[in-house]
C-alpha cells in the first residue's frame, strides 16, 4: 500500500499504471473533488494551507488577508515557508498556477524572493521559527499550529485562513491519499485495510492522531475550539485534487530552485 501527503505522487503512479483499482460504497461519502478520476487512489483526510503568525509581532487586524499580500514591504524579510521537500508547498504553488496562470505565478514567486522570503527545510521548522519570533508569518499546514500549541501551550502563535474574500481564490486543501500497488501479494488484506481507513472507526485514528480535517462524516474536528475550521467553513479553490496533482511536476521544474533552503 502507498500513502502520500498529497495526491501528487499517487496521481503520478496512476498515470504510469502502477496502481490497482479500488471501489467501495464508502467513497461516495467523500466530496467528489477529493476523489481520483477512476478510484485508483483514495482520499483519507485533509489538511489546509494556512498562515500562522507570531501574536507578539503581529496583531490580528494586521495579519495578511491574502497570500499575495506577502510581497508587500510590510512583510519584507518576515515570512518563512517550507521547501519543496514538503509536498503541500508544491501543491500550494500548483493551486496558484492552476488559477492564476504561469506568468502570474512566476512573478509572484520572484516577488516573494525579492521581498526576502526564507525557505526552511520543513513545516516543523516553520512553525517553530514563527513561535520563536524569528519570523512574523509562516506559510504551512493548519495542524502545525496545533502541534505547536501541543508542544508549548503558551506559544504566541495564531492561525489565519487567507484569500477568503468574494473575489479571492480561497485557501487550498490537500488530501492524504492511499492506493494499492498493482501486483500486491496480499490484495484482500490491502482492500480490507483501505475499507477500515474509510470508516469512522478507522478514519478517527488519522484525524485525531494527526490533527487532520475529516472527510468522513460525523467525526470530531480537532482544534475546533482553537480556531480550526472544517470543510464547508472556509472558501476553497474550485479545483480537484487531480487538477492540482497534474501540475505538481511543472511546479517542481519551474520553482524548485527558488524553494531550496
Amino acid at each position: 500500500m502507498f500513502i502520500g501527503t498529497t495526491a501528487g505522487f499517487a496521481e503520478l503512479m496512476r498515470d504510469k499504471g502502477l496502481l490497482e483499482g479500488f471501489t467501495s460504497p464508502l467513497l461516495k461519502e467523500i466530496p467528489a473533488e477529493f476523489r481520483s478520476p477512476d478510484s485508483t487512489w483514495v482520499p483519507l483526510t485533509a489538511r489546509v494551507r494556512v498562515l500562522v503568525y507570531n501574536t507578539t509581532l503581529v496583531q490580528p487586524q494586521e495579519v495578511p488577508r491574502s497570500y499575495f499580500d506577502l510581497t508587500g514591504p510590510r512583510w519584507k524579510g518576515k515570512v518563512a515557508v517550507a521547501s519543496m521537500g514538503e509536498r503541500t508547498t508544491v501543491g500550494w504553488l500548483a493551486a496558484i498556477l492552476a488559477l492564476k496562470g504561469e506568468d502570474f505565478t512566476k512573478k509572484y514567486v520572484a516577488d516573494l524572493k525579492t521581498n526576502g522570503l526564507t525557505v526552511l527545510k520543513n513545516n516543523t521548522e516553520v512553525r517553530k521559527a514563527v513561535a520563536n519570533g524569528e519570523y512574523a508569518v509562516g506559510i504551512t499546514n493548519h495542524y502545525y499550529y496545533l502541534l505547536q500549541l501541543q508542544a508549548e501551550p503558551q506559544s504566541p502563535i495564531g492561525i489565519h485562513y487567507p484569500d477568503q474574500g468574494p473575489a479571492d481564490m480561497g485557501t487550498p486543501v490537500f488530501s492524504i491519499t492511499a492506493a494499492l500497488i498493482k501486483g500486491m501479494k496480499h490484495a484482500d488484506a490491502g482492500r480490507a485495510f483501505l475499507e477500515f481507513l474509510l470508516k469512522p472507526d478507522g478514519n478517527r485514528h488519522l484525524v485525531e492522531g494527526e490533527f487532520e480535517i475529516p472527510l468522513v462524516r460525523g467525526l470530531h474536528l480537532p482544534g475546533a475550539d482553537k480556531g480550526i475550521r472544517g470543510l464547508g467553513q472556509i472558501k476553497t479553490p474550485p479545483l480537484t485534487q487531480a487538477q492540482i496533482a497534474d501540475l505538481e511536476p511543472k511546479v517542481e521544474r519551474l520553482f524548485g530552485g527558488a524553494f531550496t533552503p
